[in-house]
């Protein structure tokens, strides 16, 4: 978790200045002073990296704002937050073994700006992961009046693939449906054809990343269809912020009722989970969104794992319940803090 320097020191400050204020055998002396400045230069100089090599910061993602001054939580429970970070990580680790070289994962709590990552910069086949980022680009230009969602689209057979979805079964050459109707297949039963049919539209599969990474300012060469988890909890993000819209409520409404559940909320309430699998070959992932009292970001992907939808199953199971054991936590820490 990114440290806020300045909000450390203030916290740091106060509880040195509230023990001197209600222990009236340690009155203030230099060497008390020193003991302060030496906790401060102390933070200043510590770095979620000192503990968990394997974690990264989010410097250079412009999409992740992880200033503590955003939330009481950061501010008041640095130590706890630490703790659940590394905790976390370590079940993680636990539970993956030789696989964590294999996998990356995001997992980002929405209110809290808390994340735990695992090779989140590794490049991996999307898969239909992809289909996020593509409904998130048309719901943009919704938006912005620049595509109208009722309009039709047409079906050739040069559009046929297989693979998940249902149009396989009754297309046919010339057919028109709604672009609403297309986007609401990619999601749900993660349609081949109807991604290919409003991929094509915007220009092809290059062109739809093209357009989604400049609009979300992401600095990334594109080859083939491969992403990051750090690139995908982007997508998830910017979805996340526009919810109000909508476009992207529909969307996440979309990915609630998904048909796929051997993965992400496999092991959790299904009903709090919204998401989008993928899997290409030796590829499997799922990522979305889990609506707690605090929602977070999960964003899983695998490659070469034997039995992976059980892993990122268990993997979802671990998360889900250290982020609402640390929910109830924070409750209690706040009670106490407001009682003093």
């Amino acid at each position: 978790m990114k440290k806020n320097v300045f909000t450390g020191t203030i916290i740091i400050i106060v509880f040195v200045a509230l023990n001197i204020l209600f222990s009236p055998s340690s009155p203030i002396t230099s060497s008390t002073l020193v003991t302060a400045s030496e906790e401060i230069d102390s933070v200043k100089n510590q770095t979620a990296l000192d503990k968990i090599p394997s974690k990264k910061i989010y410097e250079d993602m412009q999409s992740f704002n992880l200033s503590s001054s955003e939330t009481m939580k950061a501010s008041l429970t640095t130590e706890a937050t630490e703790k659940f970070d590394e905790e976390l990580y370590s079940e993680l680790a636990n539970l993956l073994g030789n696989n964590i070289n294999k996998i990356g994962l995001v997992y980002y709590n929405l209110t809290t700006k808390e994340y735990v990552t695992i090779n989140e910069n590794m490049d991996f086949d999307a898969a239909s992961t992809y289909k996020v980022g593509l409904n998130l680009l048309y719901y943009y230009y919704a938006d912005k009046g620049e595509v109208d969602l009722s309009s039709l689209l047409t079906y050739y057979d040069y559009f046929y693939q297989d693979g998940t979805g249902i149009l396989y079964g009754y297309c046919y050459s010339g057919m028109e449906i709604s672009i609403q109707e297309l986007l609401d297949l990619s999601i749900i039963y993660s349609d081949n054809i109807a991604t290919a049919i409003l991929s094509n539209y915007l220009g092809g599969y290059n062109s739809v990343r093209e357009q989604l990474y400049s609009l979300l300012n992401i600095d990334y060469v594109l080859y083939e269809n491969l992403l990051t988890p750090a690139i995908s909890a982007q997508i998830l993000k910017y979805v996340y912020d526009n919810r109000e819209l909508s476009g992207f409520n529909h969307l996440i409404d979309t990915m609630k009722i998904t048909i796929f559940h051997e993965r992400l909320d496999k092991y959790i309430p299904n009903n709090l989970v919204a998401h989008k699998i993928g899997s290409i070959d030796s590829y499997v992932h799922d990522i979305g969104f889990v609506f707690t009292d605090e929602p977070y970001i999960i964003s899983i992907y695998t490659e070469g794992i034997y039995n992976a939808e059980k892993t990122i199953a268990s993997m979802s199971k671990v998360i889900y319940n250290k982020h609402t054991e640390s929910i109830t936590q924070f409750s209690i820490n706040k009670t106490i803090y407001d009682k003093y």
